[in-house]
């Protein structure tokens, strides 16, 4: 196959890594934006109506007469429009709470998320009108809404959230929704304390990772990528990319360690990330002195599409190396391009080698 490239009243309602920020009520990447305005892009968005994004009552009547989905596809042609609205939406004004549940059948994809995001925000605002939207089923789920209602947030956001929306929750309610609201306590408490145990280990972790110990350093990268394999990896990535990232930035420190063991372990850290960038710090490795770790770091590509020239010459030289192991993993790096020197390049490895197992994982580039 070929290969793809891989203060909370201030806080967004999405955050995306590596993406410029979109003004106002949150963050949202240029793909978002793209995904967002494919109907208009292809010509099949409907004709503008009147309708003031500012005033509840204007939307419900446009939703009334035009439909849901008319009056969703009016604001998300603009992202600011959309973000205008969710805004309201999130600061659990009864209103705008009742234009959440009008909008929720008009929206879908990227829309349903945020509109989502914007209600489960309003929890700690206005817990008994949120927690009704859900016991009256009309497109809010338990789980949509009783948790972190963030992507990628900061662990200050996610205390902050928290500490707020317990305090909200711990005041009863009508009796219809009591019930609910007790739920939606123990599930958010039962992630705070999962939260704090995944901060501690993250904390060891990360101290672990520049101590003056070489062997602490190993052997915290060997619980990182052993908690990775299991997919286990909360204390690294829960609840968001903030922990991950930081982690990802310490092992590729530890790629220019003295002891290729832990070499070995910070390429596998490093790769747990699907970001090319941060990946190809690994490509200086394949000048490495230890056949192991030139095999891995050979290795990191697989399944990732690299448009660097040094990267994809540096994986053509490998084809060469003196393991089998390492030109073996080079080959399958290479494997589905088509340009015409790395082709050459497995055609005349291919040539020369006389090892099998190389020559089969050779045939085996041709043919993807």
């Amino acid at each position: 196959m070929p290969k793809e490239d891989n203060n909370l009243g201030d806080q967004s309602v999405l955050q995306v890594r590596n993406f410029p920020p979109c003004p106002n009520f949150m963050w949202v990447s240029t793909f978002c934006l793209f995904v967002l305005t494919i109907p208009l892009l292809l010509g099949s968005a409907k004709t503008s109506i009147q309708v003031d994004r500012s005033d509840p009552t204007s939307i419900l009547r446009a939703v009334k007469r035009h439909g849901a989905v008319t009056v969703v596809q009016q604001f998300t042609r603009n992202w600011n429009h959309w973000e205008e609205v969710l805004h309201h939406i999130g600061s659990g004004n009864r209103v705008w709470l009742k234009v959440a549940q009008a909008l929720r059948p008009g929206t879908d994809a990227f829309s349903t998320t945020t509109l989502l995001l914007a209600v489960g925000q309003a929890l700690p605002v206005a817990p008994e009108e949120v927690l009704r939207l859900v016991f009256n089923g009309k497109g809010f789920e338990f789980e949509d809404i009783c948790t972190v209602p963030f992507l990628e947030p900061t662990d200050a956001v996610v205390l902050e959230y928290l500490t707020r929306v317990e305090s909200a929750l711990k005041k009863s309610m009508a009796s219809d929704v009591n019930d609910l609201r007790l739920k939606c306590l123990a599930s958010l408490q039962n992630f705070s304390k999962e939260f704090e145990v995944a901060q501690k280990t993250f904390e060891q972790y990360w101290a672990d990772l520049a101590n003056d110990n070489p062997e602490v350093r190993k052997n915290s990268l060997a619980k990182i990528v052993e908690a990775y394999n299991k997919e286990e990896e909360r204390a690294v990535r829960f609840p968001s990319d903030d922990r991950f990232e930081k982690i990802t930035n310490r092992g590729m420190q530890l790629l220019s360690d003295p002891d290729p063991s832990t070499r070995l372990l910070a390429i596998k850290v490093v790769a747990m990330s699907t970001d090319i960038p941060t990946r190809e710090s690994v490509s200086k490795l394949f000048e490495d002195t230890d056949d192991e770790v030139r095999a891995a770091a050979a290795g990191v590509f697989v399944a990732h599409y690299v448009q660097d020239s040094p990267i994809m010459q540096g994986l053509e030289r490998l084809l060469n190396d003196r393991n089998p192991k390492v030109s073996m993993r080079a080959a399958e790096s290479l494997a589905g391009y088509r340009n015409s020197r790395t082709v050459k390049a497995l055609l005349e490895a291919y040539a020369k080698e006389s090892n099998e197992e190389v020559k089969g994982a050779i045939v085996d580039a041709l043919g993807k």
